[in-house]
């Protein structure tokens, strides 16, 4: 199977502009990142600082190797999700729910801070799409207009995550008041 080439293109700058947001917003506020590794409480505390450091760091690394060399790029990015992923699984399963998944990239404390299941499933739905860059593209020179389209549908998967996070929000609200 063949794909476009502005398809896995599309999903590598996706991923790395998200990995960006996510990794500017944790070293805009190491302190409260601080919080969020130590509240996970899978390292010594010794280390919970150099994690909120180097998570971020690792992070852009992954961003760049999505753009400019994607072959290590995308399996650093699958890593990433799926370590995340673990970390979260490991807690729900010790009954820690309470911790604050730290998925609110773009500003204050998420709303969709308490840890469920849909987390997990949300990092193998990412891991997948990510994995998707790999599938083997047309050899289509890509033009102005495929650089109109990718600026739109990088808007409009921004607006889509952001969407989800406040369903997530207002779906745990729920849960917290007894509606769910």
């Amino acid at each position: 199977m063949v794909v476009d080439p502005l398809i896995p293109v599309f999903i590598r700058t996706g991923f790395a502009l998200l990995l960006m947001l996510t990794a500017v917003h944790k070293l805009r506020d190491v302190g409260a990142f601080k919080g969020i590794v130590a509240d996970y409480n899978i390292a010594p505390e010794k280390l919970v600082p150099v994690l909120s450091i180097c998570l971020p760091i690792i992070e852009i690394s992954i961003a760049g190797l999505l753009i400019f060399a994607p072959v290590f790029g995308v399996p650093g990015a699958v890593a990433l999700l799926g370590f995340y992923g673990l970390i979260m699984a490991f807690n729900i399963a010790r009954g820690r729910t309470h911790i604050d998944c730290g998925c609110s990239w773009g500003g204050a404390k998420s709303g969709f801070a308490v840890l469920h299941w849909e987390h997990v499933l949300r990092n193998l739905v990412l891991i997948a799409i990510v994995l998707a860059a790999l599938i083997p593209a047309g050899s289509r020179q890509l033009g102005i207009l495929d650089g109109m389209n990718l600026v739109f549908a990088l808007g409009f998967g921004y607006v889509a995550v952001k969407a989800f996070g406040v369903l997530g929000a207002v779906r745990t609200r729920m849960r917290e008041v007894g509606h769910v």
